[in-house]
């Protein structure tokens, strides 16, 4: 599938990425809500299981399945998930993670982001036994390192122990359904 925002936008393809990112993030959240659970990756590629929402979405507002997001769609997307989100049945997504293209976290890197990082992380292996939990700190630590190696293996990426925006993604993913499933 191809993605247009809006057939009147000049838009980079960095850009375009970022819009699709978002436009994920609300359909997943409208999924975990409805279903418990979602398989719509946040990866900035539109490919099949984002399609596949989109036109759920469209069918359900009377609109035609083309997949596409356009305004009237994108607009319905941002209703459904304001009305949601106004009966607090949403997770909040996990916002920390720097918009700079080519960013990670290493090994020694301090700040909220990493702050963020290390409290999900303590989450996932609260429920995960394979999962070292990193102390409670800003510093992007070994035992962060070793944490995020694991989970870059079970997400399927190369386990490098920095935290790029995928594996972000991948990790927050993970956090907020284990917050979702556990309400």
């Amino acid at each position: 599938m191809i993605f247009v925002p809006f057939p009147d936008n000049d838009i980079t393809d960095e850009e375009r990425k970022l819009y699709i990112r978002e436009i994920q993030e609300l359909l997943r959240s409208l999924e975990i809500a409805q279903n418990g659970y979602s398989d719509i990756p946040i990866d900035g590629i539109f490919g099949p299981k984002t399609a596949e929402a989109v036109m759920a979405i469209q069918r359900a507002h009377g609109l035609t399945p083309t997949g596409v997001v356009d305004r009237v769609t994108f607009y319905r997307i941002v209703e459904e998930y304001s009305v949601l989100a106004a009966k607090d049945v949403l997770a909040l997504p996990i916002k920390g993670f720097p918009p700079k293209a080519g960013f990670a976290f290493r090994l020694g890197d301090t700040g909220d982001g990493v702050a963020f990082l290390n409290i999900m992380l303590r989450t996932l292996s609260d429920t995960f036994c394979n999962i070292p939990a990193p102390p409670q700190t800003r510093e992007y630590t070994e035992a962060t390192a070793a944490a995020v190696n694991i989970l870059q293996t079970v997400l399927g990426f190369a386990p490098t122990g920095v935290t790029n925006r995928q594996t972000w993604n991948g990790i927050t993913g993970m956090y907020n359904d284990l917050q979702t499933g556990s309400e």
